[in-house]
């Protein structure tokens, strides 16, 4: 429950908790000085700075070798990782297509689209019905001249998973470089940077409980990245700007309770998700489950309600306290994500996506059933 509301889109933003909170107060008053200060009130910060780090890798499961940026957001780490490409490899080398697929969120899509005012092509690997794209889709693509392949481990408002290491195969066979975010499942299941066959990985803090506003960028040791922000030597002359320490240490507080929380995911999460899409199908005919048989992350519910229009019906569940997602923002609108998966326009366009947090209950579930099949149960008789 959120000031007295059902919040169901965990995936967009979810509620920093107070020790995340907690850790970011010092440093916004307090220590205030930047991590570079070549005195002592600087210099007093290192040791939390170096335990933050730590904290960071171990989730992410990456080695010290490996390098870090912080971001202001998963957007900006994305964009770094395409437009530094670019500037990297294509100018020099002549490797000027860029591949991403058709459910991708905002930025990667806009980013790699905005290259092309510089000379060059972007090209989006399609969807199967189930919410895939499979590598062969991937491979389809695929050019001598393909600098980068950029893909979701998870899609946002779907949940399904995507099939990585067979991309990733196909990738490295045609000497492809491969970014995944990260966004979506981490938290909810053990990701392991090290032996995952990418060579960068990002993640936006939002779903993690983290402040707004930040984001994380790996790079594996055998790669390097330029800045993708210039003007000093902040983060290894990584990105300028100075490091913000206040949300380093609000991430990384973060990442450590997800870390903690993980089983909860994968258990009971997973299974008040189940739960309630029983429910709705039981209680609702004219809802279904579109991508229930794949494997997705164990918060996300994508639901078609047959008939009813995904924008009127999230009205009335406003109007109920109950806040659901329709896309849109930094996601795709979600009747364009359905839509490239073969779902037919009428019901793509009744579709919308609830993301639980690790906080639910079994009877703030129910209580979303009865507030869900209430608001069905009104539109219907609008519409009648």
């Amino acid at each position: 429950m959120l000031n007295n509301s059902i919040y169901f889109d965990n995936q967009s933003y979810a509620q920093p908790t107070k020790e995340v909170v907690a850790a970011q107060l010092p440093y916004l008053s307090r220590h205030f000085v930047g991590a570079e200060a070549p005195y002592t009130l600087g210099q007093q910060l290192l040791p939390k700075l170096d335990e933050a780090y730590r904290t960071l890798y171990r989730f992410i499961g990456a080695t010290y070798a490996d390098h870090f940026v912080l971001t202001s957001s998963g957007a900006e780490a994305v964009g770094h990782v395409i437009f530094s490409t670019y500037m990297d490899l294509s100018r020099t080398s002549g490797k000027n297509h860029f591949v991403t697929t058709n459910l991708e969120e905002a930025s990667t899509i806009m980013s790699m689209s905005r290259l092309t005012q510089l000379g060059a092509i972007f090209e989006m690997a399609k969807a199967d019905s189930r919410g895939i794209v499979t590598a062969a889709a991937i491979a389809e693509v695929l050019t001598p001249r393909t600098a980068l392949v950029s893909i979701s481990l998870a899609n946002g408002l779907t949940g399904v998973l995507q099939p990585i290491e067979e991309i990733a195969k196909v990738c490295q066979e045609r000497g492809v470089l491969l970014h995944v975010d990260a966004t979506h499942l981490l938290g909810k299941t053990k990701i392991d940077f090290s032996s995952l066959p990418v060579d960068f990985i990002t993640f936006a803090g939002t779903p993690l409980h983290a402040p707004k506003n930040t984001g994380a960028l790996f790079i594996k040791s055998h790669q390097s990245l330029s800045p993708f922000i210039v003007g000093d030597k902040a983060q290894a002359e990584m990105r300028a700007g100075g490091l913000d320490v206040a949300a380093l240490m609000g991430l990384a507080k973060a990442v450590e309770q997800m870390g903690e929380h993980r089983d909860r995911y994968g258990i009971e999460v997973a299974r008040l998700r189940n739960y309630f899409e029983t429910q709705l199908q039981k209680r609702l005919p004219c809802v279904s489950t579109p991508f229930q048989e794949q494997r997705r992350a164990s918060n996300i519910s994508l639901l078609l309600f047959e008939g009813i229009h995904a924008e009127a019906l999230a009205y009335f569940l406003n109007q109920n306290n109950l806040v659901a997602c329709m896309g849109g923002g930094h996601f795709q609108k979600l009747c364009h994500l359905l839509t490239a998966c073969g779902i037919a326009p009428g019901a793509s366009h009744s579709g919308l996506s609830f993301s639980f947090c690790r906080n639910m209950t079994q009877s703030v579930v129910d209580e979303a059933v009865e507030k869900i099949v209430t608001s069905v149960n009104q539109l219907e008789k609008v519409m009648l």
